[in-house]
């Protein structure tokens, strides 16, 4: 497998990977260190930078960028690096409906309406504000660790006060598209229910329809295999048959008047009550399985990577006291996420960054580390290595008491200043920021040396500020 160099910086974004490929773009896993944020950037392919595709990635900046939605995607910056545009967007740190599909991952049926049910909400939001997405399909749906569902990819939508797409162009993915958007005439928001309604029978079938252009005919014969009764089979029916309906005129007319509908079978005479609880575990445990299959596949196409993988193995002593400090952060979801991270990670200090980069809010990221530190958690860990808290690790970094645990780690002013003088010869002005930064989320010395060197982007420099540690 070949490797992609990956660029240092997008505009005033650090690059720290490549998050994937697709038609349009290259999208990039970055970091804004002006306000301590993980951003995905995409970047528009070079050979299609010309005016008529440079305008459908402006537009796509625009449409999501009025559409400020917890179930969208957020749009954070528009602009161009080496003449090539790109857009700043929210990081999500889930998995696309599609690969989870591919990764054999199980829905319920109250599981996949609860999928469809945001993806409508975030629908809702954005006709409201004028925008049709016009490409609605699962590889554009994401599942996040904690139930929640965010629609991506403008990169289609018609925004109302556009003429960019004329009559006669087709645009979206066909296996999804309304007959109308397959024929490239003039679509709205109907078009955009009639792909939510190919999406929802395929999740509840487990499979596609297999004749596109035929959506409307034999959607009951599909749900009479699913796992929906009698009744329920009948009353979806009625609803994806007026969904999928040809003539967009028999379609619902809104986003709100489908999800009403939808409610309405799933709570009858009852107020609907939203659980993502359920829906969260089982994004969390398909993720984890797909991210195993992709890194096994990984090592074995490239013959050069020998090491074997090692992970924490947390014990449930272990899950349980993290948890306590991560559930007021995240939720009911902590011991799941903290289970999965313990298994892709090497050491302690790289599973209590990994835990933090899910939390959100940078405030709450400094409160859980600092929650660590006064609850001894950190230290009751580290201890721990090797004996009855983490298994599968093999010595203890740090002093000791006589009890076995570790001093957190207590950086005075007069350290901090001293490394930021070792590191501002790498790091320039923004040394000082870094430093206090990444101080609040080391355990001891050695790690905030550690942790700052993975920030000074040439090898060479690296080793002569490692060599300067204190603790070597």
């Amino acid at each position: 497998m070949s490797t992609i160099a990956l660029p240092q910086t997008i505009g005033k974004y650090e690059i720290r990977g490549l998050i994937g490929r697709g038609g349009m773009g290259v999208v990039y896993r970055g970091y804004d260190q002006d306000i301590d944020r993980l951003v995905a950037i995409k970047v528009l392919h070079p050979h299609l930078n010309e005016e008529g595709l440079l305008q459908r990635f402006r537009q796509e900046a625009r449409a999501a960028a009025r559409c400020v939605h917890r179930n969208i995607v957020a749009v954070f910056d528009f602009g161009a690096t080496g003449g090539l545009p790109f857009i700043a967007m929210e990081y999500v740190a889930g998995i696309d409906l599609r690969s989870f599909l591919k990764a054999d991952g199980a829905l319920t049926v109250r599981q996949s309406c609860e999928i469809i049910l945001q993806v409508l909400a975030a629908l809702e939001f954005a006709h409201s504000h004028g925008v049709v997405h016009r490409d609605i399909k699962p590889g554009n749906v994401l599942l996040l660790e904690d139930g929640l569902v965010k629609v991506a990819d403008f990169g289609v939508a018609k925004i109302d006060s556009s003429d960019l797409t004329s009559m006669g162009q087709m645009i979206g993915t066909p296996s999804y598209m309304s007959p109308e958007a397959r024929a490239g005439v003039e679509v709205d928001v109907r078009s955009d229910l009639f792909s939510v309604g190919v999406m929802m029978l395929e999740l509840i079938c487990g499979a596609r329809h297999e004749r596109p252009e035929r959506l409307s005919e034999g959607v009951g014969s599909m749900l009479a295999k699913s796992s929906l009764g009698d009744g329920e089979c009948v009353r979806f029916s009625e609803l994806l048959d007026k969904a999928m309906a040809h003539d967009p005129a028999e379609r619902f007319d809104s986003a709100r008047a489908f999800s009403d509908a939808l409610k309405a079978i799933l709570a009858p005479n009852a107020v609907y009550q939203p659980d993502t609880q359920d829906l969260a575990a089982t994004v969390i445990e398909t993720r984890e399985q797909y991210l195993h299959r992709a890194k096994a596949a990984s090592l074995k196409s490239n013959s050069a990577l020998h090491t074997p993988v090692t992970s924490l193995s947390l014990t449930a002593e272990a899950t349980s006291e993290l948890s306590k400090v991560l559930s007021p952060y995240l939720g009911p979801v902590a011991p799941l996420l903290i289970r999965k991270a313990s298994s892709e990670c090497e050491t302690l200090d790289e599973l209590v960054g990994r835990l933090s980069d899910k939390i959100p809010s940078g405030d709450e990221r400094r409160q859980f580390i600092k929650a660590l530190r006064q609850h001894g958690t950190i230290s009751g860990v580290r201890a721990g290595i090797g004996s009855s808290i983490l298994g599968g690790a093999s010595s203890v970094t740090g002093s000791q008491s006589s009890h076995g645990s570790v001093s957190a780690p207590a950086f005075t002013p007069e350290q901090l200043d001293r490394i930021t003088k070792e590191v501002v010869l790498y790091l320039g002005p923004l040394a000082s920021r870094v430093v206090k930064s990444t101080a609040k989320r080391a355990t001891d010395i050695g790690s905030l040396y550690q942790m700052l060197a993975e920030q000074i982007k040439n090898a060479h420099d690296r080793q002569a500020f490692l060599a300067g540690r204190p603790d070597k």
